[in-house]
């Protein structure tokens, strides 16, 4: 899991309520007042680095939860393996995320990545061996400047937008573990609308 935000906490506590075996979160963030309104973290827990606090809320769970207090960066030592969760706040860190640790990687089996806007959101899927599937989701990528800004810290994205996300990114990553077809895109809004490919 890199990052551990509105849908990053959320996808985090599916993988435990599942059982996942094993989940190693990455952010190097701190709780502010305002994300206790959109991301799963506590009241209490605000001024403490997302990972870690994020692993004490999965305590309770029988998942194995290590937490890595730090921002993924190319010259990070960052060892990713199975299903990664890639959910960082811009365009530009996921790319370079990709290019320095994902890209055809053999321990990599899958990349699951979300974005949300404030009344839509998609899932993107692709398995980074594949080099048509890393060039189809590089296509998807804009510049964050023509983004629409990250809702993830802001009172406009609400806690159930980013639920939603974590769900449909949750389902597709269980669709891959059985081994079962599933979509690349998924595209959704609140009017109910969506879009899969």
């Amino acid at each position: 899991m890199v990052g551990c935000g509105a849908t990053g906490s959320a996808v985090a506590l599916h993988l435990a309520k599942l059982k996942f075996p094993s989940i190693t979160l990455w952010d190097g963030d701190t709780i502010e007042d305002h994300n206790v309104a959109n991301q799963a973290f506590l009241p209490g827990q605000v001024g403490r680095n997302k990972a870690e606090a994020l692993a004490e809320l999965l305590g309770p769970y029988p998942s194995a939860v290590s937490a890595r207090p730090e921002m993924v960066l190319p010259e990070t030592a960052a060892n990713f393996s199975g299903v990664v969760f890639l959910l960082t706040d811009t365009m530009a860190s996921r790319r370079e995320i990709f290019h320095s640790h994902l890209r055809l990687r053999p321990r990599v089996n899958l990349v699951v990545e979300t974005r949300m806007g404030t009344d839509n959101g998609r899932v993107y899927a692709f398995r980074p061996l594949i080099p048509s599937e890393c060039t189809w989701w590089e296509s998807t990528l804009c510049e964050d400047a023509t983004a629409e800004e990250s809702a993830c810290g802001t009172a406009q994205s609400v806690y159930s937008t980013a639920q939603i996300l974590a769900g449909y990114a949750v389902w597709r990553a269980v669709n891959f573990l059985r081994r079962e077809d599933s979509w690349a895109e998924f595209i959704w809004d609140v009017h109910g609308n969506v879009l899969t490919n």
